[in-house]
């Protein structure tokens, strides 16, 4: 059977064009579209045998019918043959499908008038280009003026899962991959944007779901598509996924406030401290001057022998002495960090520590014993201070052991590292004042201030030594510090 006997007297302008394009046959009432020239020619391309300012989307459309077989119905302004100006048609495209292979298009045009007062679908694509949505990376709709979604594009498809039918023809707040719960958000945005007229696009962050239940986060962005006269025939609704951006922002956000809050822990740390630092103070200060005022009331006295004045001037120049050293130490503890750090070879160093030392020791009859590195061990410190703090050390050592006990210090190399043990046969600790010690005016002391330990274990720490403290009780305490090597 002919094209002619099928389509000859068909009121419709009809087309029929292979695979490629080119025109196979036209009906009368198509030849008025084409120009006189076109018509003498038996194979010709549309692209030259019609004229449009909309040739993408017919393309678009032509291109889907013989790669998918997909029929579409549009609107387009088609260009009249005989030097006439553009008519709105109504087309509707067929492909003709042979074994599951599409061997051509049947193209039909009519009037979009004709066609009465049914919407123009595809309209929208006049504005915005078919091509252009349906190869875009991100998820797209498009919505006539009543909501409906009348394209949905193959993104929308890809990462979110739902067909084009179950989608197309459905109004927006019907569209499945909106969650229940945000229904009411997505129907006030619409409302909100379309009562505005599209005078400008509208944006907000929201969530989708695929088929298979999986949420993203989304950027939804709602934008006018206006027609040649400036009308606003359809809307666009731009969906970028920001899944990883919310989560890469969350992770900074809750980073930053973990970091505010250790910050807030630290500087109420301090806070503690030198609050405690200051109660202690003020109290270690106040009773060698309240002790220091009372002998000066008591050198008042006129009748008071020579004897007893010297005697209360010495007392009151000792706790003075005594509160000018509470102060020196707090002041050592408040700024630890060393300014004049030099190597120093520590057998030497302990030479002349132990020379301080041995008085008081045998003052309280403690016994001495010294064993030193039979290598030079160099570490990087200040000798004063590296002093004052072994000092503080072997000091409370003795100040711990009985009479007769014996005071251990051993000086050796271990995995590259200088250590320093300090042993003495004293009383020891339990495992409750071990975790105290050190801390601001700890002592086990009578009369101690708990600074000396403190100041010791600061200037230690300033140094980058290693301290650990093994004690038991009525046995003995034991001291190891590590420090790092400095180069031989």
């Amino acid at each position: 059977m002919s094209y002619e006997i099928l389509f000859e007297r068909h009121p419709d302008a009809v087309f029929v064009m292979d695979a490629e394009g080119y025109i196979a046959y036209a009906n009368p009432a198509a030849r008025e579209l084409l120009s006189e020239e076109q018509r003498k020619v038996r194979r010709t391309q549309y692209r030259q045998a019609l004229r449009s300012e909309e040739f993408e989307m017919f393309h678009y459309y032509f291109r889907q019918a013989v790669e998918r077989g997909e029929a579409r119905t549009f609107d387009m302004g088609i260009g009249l043959g005989r030097g006439g100006g553009f008519k709105e048609m109504r087309i509707r495209m067929a492909p003709h499908v042979v074994e599951g292979r599409t061997t051509g298009v049947s193209v039909y045009m009519t009037p979009a008038e004709a066609r009465g007062d049914e919407p123009r679908k595809g309209s929208a694509l006049d504005a915005i280009g078919a091509s252009f949505i349906e190869s875009h990376s991100d998820p797209i709709l498009v919505l006539d003026q009543h909501a409906t979604i009348a394209l949905a594009n193959g993104s929308f498809s890809k990462l979110l899962g739902w067909r084009k039918d179950q989608l197309e023809g459905f109004h927006i707040l019907q569209c499945p991959s909106i969650p229940p719960y945000l229904v009411t958000q997505m129907n006030d945005f619409v409302t909100r944007v379309f009562a505005g007229g599209g005078d400008d696009e509208a944006t907000m962050e929201t969530i989708r779901v695929t088929d298979q239940g999986k949420e993203y986060q989304m950027l939804l962005t709602l934008t006018p598509v206006r027609d040649r006269i400036g009308l606003v025939r359809y809307w666009a609704v731009h969906l970028r996924d920001i899944t990883k951006r919310k989560f890469l922002e969350e992770q900074l956000k809750r980073i930053e406030l973990e970091q505010a809050v250790e910050q807030e822990l630290r500087e109420l740390e301090h806070l503690k401290t030198v609050s405690q630092l200051a109660a202690s103070i003020s109290h270690e200060v106040r009773n060698p001057l309240t002790v220091t005022r009372g002998f000066m009331q008591i050198l008042k006295d006129a009748t008071l022998g020579e004897e007893k004045r010297r005697q209360y001037f010495d007392l009151s120049l000792e706790e003075l002495d005594r509160a000018e050293r509470i102060i020196t130490d707090y002041l050592t503890f408040a700024k630890p960090a060393l300014e004049q750090a030099e190597p120093l070879e520590l057998n030497a160093e302990l030479r002349r520590i132990v020379q301080v030392i041995l008085p008081f020791a045998s003052m309280e009859n403690i016994a001495v014993e010294v064993l030193p590195s039979a290598e030079e061990l160099f570490v990087r410190g200040e000798g004063n201070r590296l002093h004052q703090a072994l000092i503080n050390v072997m000091k409370n050592g003795i100040e711990a052991t009985p009479a007769g006990g014996r005071l251990t210090i051993r000086l050796l190399r271990v995995d590259g590292r200088p250590v320093l043990i300090i042993e003495d046969s004293g009383e020891g600790m339990d495992e409750d004042q071990l975790k105290l010690l050190g801390t601001p005016y700890y002592t086990t002391k009578d009369k101690g201030t708990g600074l000396g330990t403190m100041v010791a274990f600061s200037i230690l720490r300033a140094m980058e030594a290693d301290i650990e403290v093994d004690s038991v009780p009525g046995r003995g305490t034991r001291f190891i510090l590590s420090f790092p090597a400095e180069a031989d």
